[in-house]
């Protein structure tokens, strides 16, 4: 068989398998700075502000966290970084007024915050902060870049939680 043959059967034969068994990769871009890689979902779905990709046992969504529409009646714009960091520092949330503290360490609770299950990583510029809960399988992760703060939530094993963290990359 001449060698053209053979790499189109080859060529053929992967593209099949690939596509037959859904190992197909693909990057979602959410910032000028960071992607997230991931395999092909069951289901992509995209509500008011929130994209979600759906598994066969586990999803995660992805959103930009709105500083005017997090909490109703409330701004937090101009202090959304420091917020966000409050969460999952409570040296921090003592620095904020009275009224922004009690919602810090109500969302702390919420997520089931202690010294010994955040997780702190940096991409390029860019902090992420995250958490997982064991007993919901749920877990939690802020992106913090200088214009905008990214939300991911996943539902699913630890094990997917850290590939989702992994899967943050600079481009």
């Amino acid at each position: 068989m001449p060698i053209f043959k053979r790499v189109l059967t080859f060529l053929s034969l992967f593209i099949t398998i690939t596509l037959s068994t859904g190992c197909i990769a693909a990057n979602l871009v959410i910032s000028d700075k960071l992607a997230i890689s991931y395999s092909k979902p069951n289901v992509i779905a995209h509500t008011q502000n929130s994209l979600i990709l759906k598994y066969e046992d586990w999803w995660f969504s992805h959103e930009i966290v709105d500083g005017e529409a997090m909490y109703p009646g409330m701004d937090l714009t101009e202090h959304l970084p420091k917020y966000i960091r409050s969460i999952f520092d409570a040296k921090i949330r003592k620095s904020l007024s009275p009224e922004l503290s009690a919602l810090s360490e109500e969302q702390a609770k919420v997520f089931g915050v202690t010294r010994d299950n955040i997780k702190r990583e940096k991409r390029g510029v860019a902090e992420l902060i995250a958490i997982y809960d064991v007993k919901s399988k749920r877990g939690d992760v802020y992106v913090i870049e200088e214009r905008m703060i990214q939300h991911m939530e996943l539902s699913g094993s630890e094990a997917k939680f850290a590939e989702l963290i992994s899967n943050i990359k600079e481009r």
